[in-house]
């Protein structure tokens, strides 16, 4: 039989489309927030995935999962899992700041040497995204001022 109307609340099919992977999804209730403009810190722990796995199972709420463990204790490969996605919010809800966050989050993640300074750099990235929250700073620059008080 053939379909008289438009297929409606999905996309139309495409050819030799194909996935390119799973997607670990992000937590609804963190989606929820940055909608509402992203206006407390979000600890990066929330993004990893670990976290993100473990709160797809109970995420049909919409409540929050606790993090297992402190952000001020992200590995780099965690920090790095938590970045993305969290790239990719700020792309999704506030696209006009993403260049600037993406130039942070490059820098950091560039830094020749990064290893033997990882919790300077760490600590560094925790209080800008905190501060961000309450000022309009640019995180695009480099905050010395908040470097040396670390």
């Amino acid at each position: 039989p053939t379909r008289s109307k438009p297929n409606v609340g999905r996309p139309a099919r495409a050819p030799g489309a194909t996935v390119p992977g799973l997607e670990i999804p992000i937590p609804f209730w963190i989606k929820k927030a940055f909608a509402a403009g992203w206006n407390e810190h979000l600890p990066l722990t929330y993004l990893t995935d670990e976290h993100c796995k473990k709160a797809s199972g109970s995420d049909v709420l919409g409540l929050p999962v606790r993090a297992s463990g402190k952000e001020e204790d992200l590995t780099f490969s965690e920090w790095h899992q938590g970045w993305l996605r969290l790239l990719r919010l700020i792309k999704d809800y506030i696209p006009e700041e993403a260049t600037v966050w993406t130039m942070h989050f490059t820098r950091i993640r560039d830094t020749e040497g990064i290893a033997s300074n990882w919790d300077h750099w760490l600590a560094y990235d925790i209080e800008v995204r905190r501060f961000a929250c309450h000022n309009p700073l640019d995180p695009a620059i480099f905050h010395s001022s908040i470097w040396n008080e670390l």
